[in-house]
């Protein structure tokens, strides 16, 4: 098979919304050095720019498959009266990180604002935008890299880098068929690590925050960015614009770009908050959670080096 139509074949299973293409996708790789390889020659998307015009020291970076959606255009009026800047791509090859760091470029390079705000497209309006912008005034740029919103289903979440105990295989067994099926895949790419997350929403969440101990061994306790988040453009251009890692597809950019820089990043949170619509953009369910796992094997190939 071409190259070029291997990387399609490959990108249609992985992108499916049926479980069984998903694993098929899995067969196709060795190890975990063989699925890395193809994630870092993963030809680039292609999207288009839309931009909404407003005031542009904080400006909205947003990701979307449709500029003309339903969720777009909810969008425009969560943040009407800042900059928007639509990032639209709904072919094959989609990245969430190389769009990200795409719009911070685009975003420093144009207009060099004080703060981005980096959203996706599903949210939903709880606070109003001028409390965002009265809560970005009282900061210090000159101390502050990164912002984290209030937390929420979906933002600012307490998370943990974990590994499984034996404890968790019967969790499994008994509780979460699609645990059971992601399981076998990290183990087929020996990724001993994966993350976590417990918000108050979830019953789930929360009975895996309470059982945690029981089922997982925990390196490191961080908060993930999420759905939601805002940096300063400074310390994007201190990263020459790759904030993210580019390799990563639509799961752990985010929780990796935290975890590398927790040691030193100068964080802080303000009283903003702002919910989301759960996988309406990316779907939900099993088959989202195994597209996921290339992350997670990324993951594990980055701290093994």
């Amino acid at each position: 098979m071409q190259a070029s139509k291997k990387y399609i074949y490959l990108e249609k299973l992985l992108f499916s919304s049926r479980e069984n293409d998903i694993l098929r996708f899995y067969s196709n790789f060795k190890s975990p050095k063989e699925l890395v390889h193809w994630m870092e020659k993963r030809p680039r998307q292609k999207f288009k720019i839309y931009e909404v015009n407003g005031d542009k020291r904080y400006t909205v970076i947003i990701p979307t498959r449709n500029y003309l959606g339903s969720h777009a255009r909810r969008c425009l009026k969560i943040y009407k009266g800042l900059h928007i800047i639509f990032l639209e791509s709904h072919g094959a090859f989609f990245s969430y990180s190389r769009t990200i760091n795409y719009g911070f470029k685009y975003a420093v390079k144009k207009y060099d604002p004080n703060w981005i705000i980096v959203s996706n497209d599903d949210m939903l309006k709880v606070d109003n935008v001028l409390k965002l912008k009265n809560q970005l005034d009282k900061l210090n740029r000159q101390k502050v890299d990164v912002v984290y919103v209030s937390p929420g289903k979906q933002q600012s979440v307490k998370s943990y880098l974990v590994s499984p105990r034996i404890t968790y295989r019967l969790y499994q067994i008994l509780f979460n068929k699609c645990s059971k099926i992601a399981q076998r895949i990290l183990d087929k790419f020996g990724a001993r690590l994966f993350i976590i997350s417990c918000n108050n929403d979830s019953i789930k969440s929360q009975m895996l925050k309470l059982l945690r101990p029981l089922l997982f061994r925990t390196y490191r306790e961080f908060t993930s960015l999420g759905s939601c988040w805002i940096i300063n453009s400074d310390f994007v251009r201190k990263q020459r614009y790759k904030v993210l890692d580019d390799n990563f597809i639509i799961d752990t950019e985010e929780d990796e770009f935290v975890l590398r820089h927790m040691d030193n990043i100068r964080a802080s949170h303000i009283n903003y908050k702002i919910d989301n619509y759960f996988g309406a953009s990316l779907g939900s369910g099993c088959a989202r959670s195994l597209k996921g796992l290339t992350g997670i094997i990324y993951l594990n190939y980055k701290f093994s080096k």
